[in-house]
């Protein structure tokens, strides 16, 4: 048994009770499926984490690609949103200024868990880094509109993002 693959026995022991995690309300797509063929020693290439973010009632999808299980724990998975989007890319696409307030960084994804990998990180850790600044993305997003629609309204500052 490659050694990505028991250790993602033992996460999914530690971290996943039946597929969810209860930290951050994550489930796992069709987790006994994949439990069983880990524990059979077949090759699973992808995971599937349905992340449920009750701030702006949405689920998204972060898809973990272990192309080489073999390198698994010591180089990350690749991450992507909703099957197509890659994260690191979405990360830096988030408002600097917002990034700035909230974490006083320049980079959102120099400092991702994904760029600073080691051993002692897990899938646990890269949803909860998933999630949170996912939500500031959403955020982001949610300003850039009310930017508009004020400017499209009002044609003059308003301050409705600042309530955002």
């Amino acid at each position: 048994m490659p050694m990505g693959t028991r250790r993602l026995l033992g996460e999914f022991r530690r971290d996943w009770e039946n597929g969810i995690n209860e930290n951050n309300s994550a489930i796992i797509d069709n987790y006994d499926h994949i439990f069983a063929d880990f524990r059979n020693n077949i090759m699973v290439n992808e995971i599937n984490i349905f992340i449920l973010n009750e701030n702006y009632d949405k689920t998204i999808l972060v898809t973990l690609d272990f192309n080489n299980m073999d390198t698994y724990p010591f180089k990350p998975p690749k991450v992507k949103i909703n099957t197509t989007y890659d994260y690191l890319r979405i990360l830096s696409t988030i408002s600097g200024k917002l990034v700035e307030e909230k974490y006083g960084l320049k980079c959102m994804c120099c400092n991702s868990i994904l760029c600073e990998w080691g051993p002692n990180y897990s899938i646990q850790k890269i949803i909860e880094e998933c999630e949170e600044r996912l939500d500031l993305k959403l955020r982001s997003q949610n300003i850039n509109v009310a930017h508009m629609c004020v400017m499209k309204k009002f044609g003059h500052y308003l301050p409705i993002a600042e309530f955002l």
